[in-house]
């Protein structure tokens, strides 16, 4: 055996055996809390406008994920032959979730049941999950990005020699190529664990250290990234979008960034831990208020022991909404939930310091009473949450269905309609009409459009997959220009609206359902 791979046997060893110790609770937690969060999602199988529209059994828009800096999630998707596969996708990402905290349990040195079991759940049954859930088509890249984030931390932070290294600046590669926003689990996790090692009183010589190698990695990360990303950008043709000034990025955006969109991270870390549905917000707030004060209370501890690393301490606790939240400093817009992910690392990261507090008897189980019923309360709500979710998409599209199946029948029996005709609903209906009499639409976390996207995507776009996708019915393409003329035409300003009589006309081979007034442009 070569000196290398038997140093780095050795050097696994030990994390080999405390992952055989902890992967059977952290994996079975995981996999039972995000079935049993989801099962709604598995059985209605309703997504977001995205998912029929990029493909709801088959990814076939690889490219626009390409124009978005995610190359790697075409390689991904073809390693399952591009099928869309819901109830691989949620167990694929709770294995992600489990691995994530046995990672960090090891990283940190917890050995806790609590730990493993409300971390694992945290993250599976965070709000962004179900916003996941929502693109199952692309719900695996995700799971993935945040394995591969934490990994590369785990690997800088806990290991050593140029294996190690070089290894963790591929596996951060591997996460900003798939979904950019998880690279906060990485600086977060980078930030935690400094926290961590300052309250252990770790010297500031090796502080300095790791913290060099860590910056390091994200360097040169960051240009492995970019230069893939030109590589594949130039080689299928696709030019990169302007979205979040991934087209015009470079170092001098970054430091412009750092100065122009800091608050904009302190503002979704505000927003995140004191707002959302159900009162989450509130729990959440508990959950950041125990880390206010057990790192407060460490810092006192600091002061009057270790000065130097009590000022480090500080500045990294002032440092770390901007670490999690690092993809708005990159792109300059606040985050909606899918994006919000890293910020669920402050309960592992809750517990983490409830678990290893000093204090005397009392006060740690008190300590630790409080930081688990906290983590259970946020989980309970999220759970909650979902179900909400779920129950609010689905009553947007039965709506929908309803009105599909009068219009559907309109058309088969329409004098003019043959197998060969293409069909044209000129319009969009009205989601809203489905959430008039839904209690539980101030519970759902997504209340975005649920079944179409707005303006000529939707009507264009939507309406064919929608149909086809849970009709069975394949109404044929109109183009941009054809579709304008007709709604531009006075034969079209003179039909009716839908479900008058005269409301269907044919425009040469075109049957068109005219369903607005105005039609969206």
């Amino acid at each position: 055996m070569p000196a290398w791979l038997r140093r780095e046997r050795e050097q696994w060893a030990p994390s080999a055996a405390v992952f055989r110790s902890n992967a059977g609770l952290a994996v079975k937690t995981a996999l039972i809390g995000i079935f049993l969060c989801h099962a709604l999602f598995l059985i209605n199988g309703y997504t977001s406008p995205d998912g029929t529209n990029e493909g709801l059994f088959f990814f076939w828009n690889q490219r626009w994920a390409l124009s978005l800096g995610r190359w790697m999630m075409e390689y991904l998707s073809e390693s399952v032959y591009n099928v869309v596969m819901p109830p691989v996708y949620l167990a694929f990402n709770g294995l992600c979730a489990a691995g994530v905290i046995l990672l960090l349990a090891d990283l940190w040195k917890i050995r806790s049941r609590v730990f493993l079991v409300f971390g694992s759940l945290s993250l599976v049954v965070a709000l962004a999950v179900i916003w996941q859930n929502l693109v199952i088509h692309v719900a695996y890249s995700y799971g993935f990005a945040m394995l591969m984030a934490v990994l590369a931390v785990y690997l800088i932070f806990s290991k050593r020699g140029a294996v190690s290294f070089w290894a963790a600046v591929v596996c951060l590669v591997l996460s900003m190529g798939t979904y950019q926003a998880e690279i906060g689990f990485a600086t977060g996790t980078v930030l935690c664990t400094l926290m961590l090692w300052c309250l252990q009183e770790l010297p500031l010589a090796q502080l300095a250290q790791k913290t060099g190698k860590a910056l390091a990695m994200g360097i040169l990360g960051g240009v492995v990234y970019f230069v893939i990303l030109q590589e594949e950008s130039a080689r299928y043709g696709v030019p990169l979008s302007d979205r979040g000034g991934l087209s015009s990025f470079g170092a001098g955006s970054l430091l412009n960034g750092l100065v122009e969109n800091a608050h904009l991270a302190y503002h979704d870390f505000k927003q995140y831990f004191t707002s959302g549905p159900n009162h989450l917000g509130k729990a959440q707030l508990l959950v950041l208020l125990a880390a206010v004060v057990l790192l407060g209370l460490g810092f006192l501890r600091l002061v009057r022991r270790r000065k130097p690393q009590a000022a480090v301490l500080a500045v990294l606790g002032v440092l770390l909404p901007l670490g999690i939240n690092v993809i708005d400093v990159l792109t300059g817009t606040e985050q909606n939930y899918l994006m919000s992910y890293p910020m669920q690392l402050m309960i592992p990261f809750v517990l983490m310091l409830a678990w290893r507090e000093t204090a005397p008897g009392w006060w740690k189980g008190l300590v630790r009473f409080g930081a688990g019923a906290a983590a259970f309360l946020v989980c309970w709500i999220s759970v909650v949450t979902a179900y909400a979710t779920y129950h609010t998409v689905a009553l947007a599209y039965r709506y929908v269905d309803t009105l599909t199946n009068a219009i559907l029948t309109s058309v088969l029996t329409d004098e003019d309609y043959t197998p060969d005709t293409r069909v044209l609903i000129a319009g969009l209906p009205d989601e809203s009409q489905a959430q008039k009499f839904n209690f539980l639409y101030d519970s759902s976390c997504y209340q975005g459009p649920m079944v179409f996207w707005s303006g000529t995507n939707g009507v264009l776009g939507n309406w064919k997959n929608y149909i086809y996708d849970y009709h069975g019915l394949w109404i044929g393409e109109v183009a941009t220009d054809e579709y304008y003329d007709i709604i531009d035409s006075d034969d079209f300003a003179a039909m009716p609206v839908y479900p008058a009589e005269g409301s269907l006309q044919k425009f040469d081979d075109i049957l068109v359902v005219k369903l607005q007034e105005d039609p969206p442009r």
